[in-house]
């Protein structure tokens, strides 16, 4: 896929209509606001400072409604506030990578490891903009939340670490480069800038040297290790 290259030119299933960043076609995600039981709330007043509206929404959730929200992946229904479940996993660092459909497959694009030898931010913007188009897509088409982590953004500092291939590089500077112009490309529609194209999470920022090792070894991975990273390191990371 070359950088000119719409997505919708290669891949049908990627129609036009299903490409408006337009939040009412969004069927997975819904907004409470627009809604009789919600629409005077606090937090739906748009005229209040965003302190009171968090501090309305902090008071209408319940003790089990707090802790169910602290997750990772996908969180329960939130009836206080009208929400209706969401998951906030999945992976797009190298293309969408999850569907509830067989039938829409997604572009797989190079490892951010080779991408980032190419020293080239156009090509890393690029890339997250049609990322983000097919995530896009596949919301509007209701097979997917609008939340993707990406990009990884760890140091590739330990040859042995089996998810080098995941980041960009090993020099702070290029990483946050990379970061800066996969998210941008990613988040934001061209055509319609007021609105988010896809929600990018960067991930593992720091000291993920390791994921685990084999089951002889109980407890020695990435939830487990203790990562002794000295001060110079620390800054230059």
């Amino acid at each position: 896929m070359h950088a000119g290259q719409q997505p919708n030119e290669t891949y049908p299933y990627v129609r036009k209509e299903r490409l408006r960043p337009d939040t009412s076609s969004q069927p997975l995600l819904n907004n409470p606001c627009l809604t009789d039981e919600f629409a005077d709330a606090i937090f739906c007043d748009t005229t209040l400072s965003i302190e009171v509206r968090v501090q309305d929404i902090i008071d209408r959730l319940s003790w089990e409604e707090k802790v169910d929200i602290v997750g990772d992946q996908m969180q329960p229904n939130i009836p206080s506030l009208g929400l209706n479940n969401y998951s906030w996993w999945n992976e797009a660092s190298t293309g969408v990578a999850t569907s509830d459909s067989d039938d829409t497959p997604t572009t797989k694009f190079a490892f951010p490891i080779t991408t980032g030898m190419s020293f080239n931010r156009s090509l890393w913007h690029t890339t997250g903009t049609h990322i983000g188009r097919e995530a896009r897509a596949l919301m509007n088409d209701g097979k997917l939340f609008s939340t993707f982590w990406a990009p990884v953004v760890n140091l590739a500092r330990e040859p042995r670490w089996g998810r080098n291939i995941e980041v960009p590089s090993e020099d702070p500077y290029q990483s946050s480069q990379y970061a800066v112009e996969f998210v941008t490309g990613f988040q934001e529609a061209p055509e319609d800038p007021d609105h988010v194209q896809a929600s990018a999470c960067c991930k593992h920022f720091i000291a993920n040297e390791m994921e685990d090792t084999t089951e002889v070894a109980q407890h020695n991975d990435r939830n487990h290790v203790d990562s002794a990273v000295s001060q110079q390191d620390l800054m230059d990371s």
